[in-house]
């Protein structure tokens, strides 16, 4: 079963050979030979698979099985293929970048070390370019567990800069630090973090497509997703009966996405939603932006790509001056502290 998956995804894999050699992409504020420098350290942190720093001394990590490993490779090889679509490479994320940590081992002085947190499934560390997936018992089930990761390998293949603050104090003395600038369409400005809603939604988002995808090729899953889709097989087959009796396109468009909703959910999140009322706003702009400039996009998919493409290569000029023309002059900067304001520009 996973050959069949290999042989599409390989092909693909090696006509967009990724030029990116770490997450960091972008160093601002900082000279040349200093830029330089600081992405050669997060290429060979990405390289070794390797950071030092982390408190090991913590039997906090779960072991990964023979079948586990064997899936990292295949979504990794997959991921070049799904992303090569809006034109950009993957990075060759291997296993012992993926780390399962047991949420009831981690003690309280390490918990922020790893970006654990109540509600948190899972974490990408930008600075020791790994991926923490936060596990307890009962909690996961199998697909819930790929589909954590999926995520957060799509935060990992996102566009990233840091920014090089210098101060001068009084007496002259020099410091510095660095922050995140950019983490896929997320904006951070002094201590405010802008656009995270709508970061998680689109990074969801095509978490849940790759899913639907490639989950059933996947080995260490494919018999659970066939089993869940067997069970709205029914609902399914009523949908496409009503797709295909009604003439109306807009109709046709509904019940073609309540198809690939169901079957999403069957496959992939297994009645576990993530991000459920961020999307919601995200397919609410998706349609305004379509039905506001059909002059420029075929369907809503090209509309979606707008936002994929600035999460992934960072250039999102083209969405903010869509939003703005769908909106009106600024708006794009009113989402800038969360996706609610859309209320009042859709007013």
């Amino acid at each position: 079963m996973i050959n069949a998956i290999d042989d599409s995804c390989i092909k693909r894999y090696y006509l967009t050979m990724s030029k990116k050699e770490s997450s960091l992409e972008r160093v601002i504020g900082a000279s040349p030979e200093d830029e330089r420098a600081i992405k050669e350290q997060f290429k060979r942190t990405f390289e070794t698979r390797q950071y030092v720093g982390f408190d090991e001394g913590h039997s906090i990590e779960k072991e990964k099985s023979p079948e586990m490993v064997e899936c990292i490779n295949a979504l990794t090889r997959c991921m070049h293929g799904f992303l090569s679509q809006y034109g950009v490479g993957a990075l060759d994320i291997r296993p012992d970048q993926i780390h399962f940590i047991d949420k009831d081992k981690v003690p309280p002085d390490l918990a922020r070390q790893v970006g654990l947190s109540e509600q948190t499934l899972g974490h990408f560390d930008l600075g020791r370019q790994w991926i923490f997936i936060f596990h307890d018992e009962g909690q996961y089930t199998r697909q819930r567990t790929v589909h954590a990761i999926t995520h957060e390998m799509m935060h990992f293949n996102s566009f990233y800069s840091n920014q090089i603050n210098i101060f001068e104090n009084s007496q002259g003395d020099i410091s510095g630090e660095i922050k995140t600038r950019r983490a896929g369409l997320e904006i951070g400005s002094g201590d405010s973090v802008h656009f995270k809603d709508l970061n998680e939604a689109v990074t969801e988002e095509l978490a849940l497509r790759f899913g639907h995808a490639y989950f059933r090729g996947l080995a260490y899953i494919a018999e659970d997703a066939e089993k869940n889709l067997e069970k709205v097989q029914g609902q399914i087959d009523r949908l496409q009966q009503e797709h295909d009796q009604t003439e109306d396109l807009d109709k046709k468009w509904r019940y073609a996405s309540a198809i690939k909703k169901t079957e999403t959910e069957a496959i992939v999140s297994h009645g576990h939603e993530c991000y459920s009322a961020e999307r919601d706003v995200l397919y609410k702009m998706i349609e305004d932006m379509f039905r506001s400039n059909k002059d420029q996009f075929k369907n809503r998919d090209e509309v979606f790509e707008l936002f994929v493409r600035g999460m992934l290569s960072g250039r999102i000029l083209p969405l903010a001056r869509i939003i703005d023309k769908t909106y009106g002059s600024g708006s794009f900067s009113k989402l800038a502290d969360g996706m609610e304001a859309l209320d009042e520009l859709a007013a």
